[in-house]
């Protein structure tokens, strides 16, 4: 029971990033999401979530930030085969960037988070 509370929070957040790279460009544009600052929003905050999801279940800052920088490379891969949608170096960067602030929150500011988002990430 333990390990599946230590790492559903990733299986979730996968399952939202891979659902959400699923949607057509098409059906992106009709919903009026194609605007670049809510892609690039998008980007950072789902990838933040799943490296500090990461972090509950490896315990470790650096295979959370490693994990997530492989997770952002296959969902680029992904969209590869998704209708009118193209795999982006970008993404891949702000994804990275977004492992990267989570990861050096975690690192430098673990002891000072808030109580109830330590015991979260300790459970």
């Amino acid at each position: 029971m333990k390990l599946i509370k230590r790492w559903l929070p990733t299986v979730v957040m996968m399952a939202i990033i891979f659902t959400m790279s699923s949607i057509t460009g098409k059906t992106i544009r009709e919903a009026g999401l194609g605007d670049e600052g809510y892609h690039v929003s998008g980007h950072f905050i789902l990838f933040f979530f799943l490296c500090m999801s990461l972090y509950k279940g490896t315990k470790n800052v650096w295979l959370s930030i490693l994990f997530t920088m492989l997770y952002a490379f296959t969902d680029e891969l992904h969209q590869l085969f998704v209708s009118e949608r193209a795999a982006s170096f970008k993404d891949i960067a702000t994804d990275s960037l977004s492992a990267f602030v989570a990861g050096g929150i975690l690192w430098k500011y673990y002891q000072n988070l808030p109580k109830i988002l330590k015991n979260w990430l300790d459970s």
